[in-house]
């Protein structure tokens, strides 16, 4: 069961840093209702949970994988039918 941490509000909007190449997640984040910069780990005072949120971000991730798929699955298709 999810406690009552900021990264687990609707709110919560992680940060990243940028590195040399890459993006890496900090320990930081910023909370949207209170419009300021908080720590992961911290109670939140207005927690909301952000299942809704993260079950319409995987019906968007699937979305696309199973799009991925089928493009994927027609260019093999063309590939077999030229015998590369």
């Amino acid at each position: 069961m999810k406690t009552n941490k900021c990264k687990n509000c609707r709110f919560y909007s992680e940060h990243y840093a940028l590195r040399l190449t890459y993006f890496t997640k900090t320990n930081h984040g910023h909370c949207g209702k209170n419009r300021r910069t908080v720590n992961q780990t911290e109670n939140c005072e207005n927690f909301q949970s952000n299942e809704i949120k993260e079950a319409t971000r995987e019906r968007a991730l699937l979305a696309r994988l199973e799009f991925a798929l089928e493009c994927i699955h027609e260019i093999a298709q063309i590939l077999k039918s030229r015998k590369i």
